[in-house]
């Protein structure tokens, strides 16, 4: 019955805010045509953000600045426009039938880069300031300057972000699984990513450099995004094909440093590894088009370390008319690496038990994607996007070979409408399949579906109250049928046009993977078996925050948070060694954030800062939480004169009170600093990287000791 009144409850909204689109239709239409440009230099802005302000319209500048806006009804309009590194400006336009009114912009240069808008919190367009929810965004520029291969090793650097291994922890949300789930979910252009069978993260499937901008969401997300979004959501937002033909190409080379105890080096080779990418993008007509190909040789700096991997992109953008488009999207992964779980011992920290020697495991990811977007009218806009994504590997052992493959499908429908004024409605539904086929896991189906609803309404002039609701539906076949509900309520007070303070409270839940529910298998002494009982995993996430630019150069956010969980599932050891994945923990993690953000003398010198102070308690055990960090820091220093670049980026996590598998290790805090120096000419650049240069050893999991000191060599050319 809770699930029908769920259902008939968003049937009746949607039928309710649809009545005005019908009025929409029957309107007449004008024209909003006009440039934009820098003050400053008075050259043109391409890629600038034109928005109508209360409606769904929208569109983006040229190369040469130029933008146009068709099927806007006569009548008087505010039209917006933003760029990141320059201010907004907000114009009224009065439109004429049949006419073209001509409107010009103007955009004056920002001190501090920030993004000008972001689309995860509530699935459209919307300034920063305007979320609910915390938000930090890593954009292009930033990604280019850590001059990381992988993009976790980029997001190490966000504030709240930590990792215990490959699992990204998002305010201490995810803990540590090996390969079996994560707690935050991972989007790539709004779809998500993640695989049928593990449900983990596979972070070798984006390639860093195609990255316009990541957004990383804090705190439940499941009223707009169901599953895996108990914690946070990661969308990486790629770049859009360049409309004048443009190829780049980067070469990057580099080698390990000796380890810091002679007792560790296990081989007198000088360790190495290398990389290259190559893209292409260009237009025709009204395609667009872009492909890419990468290739990365690593020997690694531990024994079994080595991986080799292939990757290639393909982005298709088709524009119908300038408010409808399909984009088509293709990405594949190989990747060949030894198998790394523990240390031989802590005087050998660097190799590998013997039997372990010859693990090594082969896998490729495949993904295949389309969105088809319309812009109907000014009240109403829908997109339908289908995805694909084939996750297949093989590890061979000793005395064995296993492996798997998971298949998963997903299709959804996402309308936007403006049905009247100051409300922005968001709905859509989902439809998921996986096909999963394995020696750990077993074979098995599941399918789901799910419907949600989202409304923001902007009650008085400076309040705007959005609340939502998500219905989903998970069946494994011939198993078991999970059904939830995920509300979630945000507001957000604007006091001054620079101000916002926000308050926001959201459930989050994530359905037990295949990987937790059926693997069975003995790995490094580990004997993993299934447990077909689990239930989902829940949580609510409460917070309070503020963003305030203290002045032009100084940017500030704080936040106050605090997220119950119950039922969460955690791989639990015996005293044998056994593991099986259990409803366990009721817990809750409760903490405050700032972000502080300044740059001085016309962007010469900047500093970020990042710090996070997390109380994670086992409520069960009356114990802190396995593998969270009570204190989080992130310290980016830059400096940039004429071509010449220099940063400097420092990462702190305080020492860990608890671990789950070999508690009576010892432990340490992680100090982490990178530098970097860089040549940057017109068409070209040359960089001189050097990570952990102060050759610190730490583990982010027991007995697995973390990156030593590497030096690598950067060229890079875009024509």
């Amino acid at each position: 019955m809770h699930t029908l009144k769920s259902i008939i409850f968003i049937l009746l909204v949607f039928c309710l805010i649809s009545q005005p689109l019908l009025q929409a239709q029957t309107k007449k239409y004008a024209q909003v045509k006009g440039t934009v440009k820098s003050r400053e230099t008075s050259e043109p802005l391409p890629g600038v953000n034109i928005i109508v302000v209360g409606t769904v319209l929208g569109t983006t500048t040229d190369l040469e600045g130029v933008f146009t806006l068709n099927k806007i009804p006569v009548g008087t309009y505010q039209i917006k426009a933003t760029m990141m590194g320059f201010k907004p400006q907000l114009k009224s336009v009065t439109t004429i039938l049949n006419q073209a009114v001509i409107l010009d912009f103007k955009l004056d240069e920002t001190v501090i880069e920030t993004p000008a808008l972001v689309v995860t919190a509530s699935k459209r367009r919307q300034s920063i300031q305007d979320s609910p929810t915390s938000l930090s965004v890593m954009t292009s520029q930033d990604i280019e300057r850590l001059n990381e291969p992988y993009l976790d090793q980029a997001l190490k650097t966000a504030p709240g972000v930590h990792f215990a291994g490959s699992n990204i922890n998002i305010r201490g949300s995810s803990g540590f699984s090996r390969g079996a789930g994560s707690r935050v979910l991972l989007l790539v252009d709004g779809i998500p990513m993640m695989p049928g069978d593990s449900g983990d993260i596979k972070w070798d499937v984006i390639p860093v450099g195609e990255v316009k901008q990541v957004e990383i969401v804090k705190g439940a997300g499941s009223a707009l995004y169901g599953s895996y979004a108990l914690g946070g959501i990661v969308n990486v937002i790629t770049k859009d094909p360049s409309p004048e033909p443009q190829t780049s190409i980067r070469l990057a080379s580099g080698i390990y440093d000796k380890p810091y105890w002679p007792e560790w080096r296990w081989t007198d080779r000088t360790l190495h590894f290398n990389q290259m990418d190559f893209s292409h993008s260009r237009s025709i007509n009204k395609l667009n088009f872009l492909i890419s190909a990468n290739k990365r040789q690593d020997t690694g700096y531990s024994q079994n370390g080595d991986l080799q991997t292939w990757s290639t992109l393909g982005k298709i953008r088709y524009s119908f008319t300038p408010e409808t488009y399909l984009i088509v999207n293709g990405r594949w992964t190989y990747r060949k690496a030894g198998e790394v779980v523990l240390w031989k011992n802590q005087h050998d920290a660097l190799m590998i038990p013997e039997e372990a020697i010859n693990q090594r495991t082969t896998s490729t990811k495949l993904n295949l994607n389309s969105i088809f977007r319309q812009v109907v009218n000014q009240k109403f806009a829908y997109k339908v996007q289908a995805a694909y994504l084939r996750n297949w590997f093989n590890t061979s052992f000793v005395d064995r070979i296993e492996w798997s493959t998971g298949n998963d499908l997903r299709l959804e429908s996402q309308f936007d409408l403006e049905p009247w004024e100051k409300h922005s409605v968001t709905t859509g539904s989902e439809v998921i399949f996986d096909i999963v086929e394995s020696t750990l896991f077993g074979n098995h189906h599941a399918y789901g579906w799910a419907v949600y609803l989202q409304d923001e309404f902007k009650f008085a002039k400076n309040f705007a109250l959005t609340s939502g609701l998500r219905f989903d539906y998970h069946h494994i076949v011939d198993l078991k049928t999970q059904t939830e509900v995920s509300p979630k309520i945000g507001l957000v007070y604007r006091p001054t046009p620079i101000t916002a303070i926000r308050l926001s409270a959201g459930e989050g839940f994530r359905a037990p993977t295949m990987a937790e529910m059926f693997t069975s298998t003995i790995v490094s002494g580990f004997r993993v078996i299934p447990n077909e009982d689990l239930k989902a995993e829940h949580s609510w996430s409460y917070e309070i925050g503020l963003n305030q630019p203290l002045r032009e150069n100084i940017y500030f956010d704080l936040a106050v948070f605090s997220t119950d969980y119950w039922d969460l599932i955690e791989g639990q050891p015996d005293q044998s060694l056994t593991i099986t994945f259990q409803n366990l923990t009721r817990a809750r993690i409760s903490g405050a954030e700032v972000s502080f953000k300044t740059s001085w003398f016309n962007r010469m010198v900047g500093l970020d800062v990042g710090y996070t102070f997390m109380e994670p308690r086992d409520l069960t055990l009356k114990k802190t939480l396995a593998y969270r960090p009570r204190h989080l820091a992130t310290v980016g220093f830059n400096f940039n004169y004429g071509i010449v670049g220099f940063n400097v980026d420092y990462q702190y996590n305080s020492r860990l009170d608890e671990v789950l598998i070999y508690p009576d290790d010892d432990r340490v805090a992680k100090h982490f600093t990178d530098a970097k120096l860089a040549f940057n000419w017109p068409h070209f650049q040359l960089s001189f990287d050097a990570d952990n240069i102060f050759q610190y050893n730490y583990t982010t999991v027991e007995r697995n000791l973390a990156p030593i000191r590497k030096f690598m060599v950067t060229l890079s050319s875009t024509f």
